[in-house]
């Protein structure tokens, strides 16, 4: 079996230092990730319970109203989740 060079293997520790980096990277990304599901989930809950308070005498106006209101938001949001989308993807490597 032949050695590496000292080169190849000053090359070899960048590289570990290199993927030990990513790694670092990865991990955070997944904790930021978790971070921002846990306040989408508690902002959730807010809405769910808001939603709950609607007496039925409004819940139609209501729900025309919140209506109205989502399809300009999801108009809106769309184009950024797209690229929220692309960029989760192409980190992936998929």
């Amino acid at each position: 079996m032949s050695k590496l060079s000292a080169k190849q293997q000053k090359n070899m520790e960048r590289k570990w230092e290199l993927e030990d980096k990513d790694s670092k990277i990865m991990v955070a990304m997944a904790n930021a990730i978790r971070g921002l599901l846990e306040q989408s989930g508690a902002l959730r809950a807010e809405i769910d319970a808001l939603e709950e308070q609607v007496p039925e005498s409004v819940e139609a106006a209501w729900e025309d109203a919140d209506g109205e209101h989502r399809r300009f938001r999801n108009q809106a949001d769309r184009e950024e989740w797209l690229e929220a989308y692309d960029l989760v993807k192409k980190a992936s490597g998929n």
